[in-house]
């Protein structure tokens, strides 16, 4: 929530933040709440009416269909408010909007992990289709743009006039829409590209000094990290990173003698192979530390 609520404040003012995640807010809760966006919204509101009028061609629903758009479009709406219509209106179209396109890009990826499976399990692509994080991302983003706009508007209601700091009202209650779909990789990967924008606007600001090579540093740290994590304790890793180190080193992290490391630093790491022995090793070749430490017992290694 304090994330969102970052991001929000700094989207409305003038180079708040870089080109590409000011595009990515702009696209989930649209350019109303800007003050130069008139083209933009000119444009988008003439591909709804285009989208509208062959929607109503198609179900021959025209005379009631106008009625009720009628009704929603000619509610009140705040003089300080830029959308076009009610606030009514605002707020179902960009719930309605985020809802459908959460709901399309989570099935998208459902549907295609499922294409492998589709041979010898037909049913596969029906099941990704109504898999329930489809229903949880639409929810998240159609939750978030509602519960954004709703904000904006009512304080706007309430305070009869409008300021950044509402916006960051707003996004912070809207952050609470990820309640429908948690996700530590989306958290986590905002609030680092949210720490990167903010670093990068010190540094242009002139209060923070500008590292050389800064970025290779944190690369290589984070590398580090997860080597020692794939050593001593892989089972605390996201299953998604093991694997992928698992492929990367042809799967030379299952060959480590991981009851040697528990004996000595006991961090669980054989956790994940119970069964994991090694049977080759010749008590003649062993030194007296790591005699001290383990016995050989027959086919396994035990601790002393």
């Amino acid at each position: 929530m304090i994330v969102s609520a970052t991001y929000m404040y700094f989207f409305r003012k003038p180079n708040g933040l870089e080109k590409s995640e000011h595009t990515a807010i702009k696209f989930f809760v649209g350019a109303s709440e800007l003050t130069n966006e008139d083209h933009w919204q000119a444009t988008e509101e003439s591909k709804a009416k285009h989208a509208l009028h062959r929607v109503k061609q198609l179900v021959g629903l025209s005379k009631y269909v106008n009625k009720i758009i009628a009704l929603v479009k000619d509610g009140p709406r705040h003089k300080r408010c830029l959308h076009p219509n009610s606030c009514f209106s605002y707020l179902t179209q960009g719930a309605i909007r985020n809802f459908v396109i959460g709901y399309a890009i989570q099935g998208a990826v459902k549907l295609l992990g499922a294409l492998p499976k589709l041979f010898h399990e037909p049913q596969a692509l029906w099941k990704a289709a109504r898999h329930r994080d489809n229903f949880g991302c639409a929810a998240f983003l159609g939750g978030y743009n509602a519960v954004f706009r709703l904000t904006c508007c009512l304080l706007r209601w309430l305070t009869g006039g409008d300021s950044d700091a509402h916006m960051a009202i707003a996004g912070c209650l809207a952050g609470s829409a990820m309640l429908f779909y948690p996700s530590i990789s989306v958290a986590l990967y905002l609030f680092w590209k949210l720490l990167e924008s903010l670093y990068s606007k010190g540094i242009q600001a002139g209060y923070l000094p500008r590292v050389k090579h800064f970025d290779i540093f944190i690369y290589s740290v984070s590398t580090a990290l997860l080597f020692h994590s794939a050593v001593f304790e892989p089972h605390l890793m996201r299953p998604s990173y093991w694997s992928f180190l698992q492929r990367l080193t042809n799967q030379r992290f299952v060959t480590l003698n991981r009851p040697v490391i528990d004996a000595y630093y006991n961090t669980g790491s054989a956790l994940m192979y119970p069964g994991l022995t090694f049977n080759h090793l010749d008590p003649k070749h062993l030194s007296q530390n790591y005699k001290r430490h383990v016995q050989l017992f027959g086919n396994g290694l035990v601790k002393c």
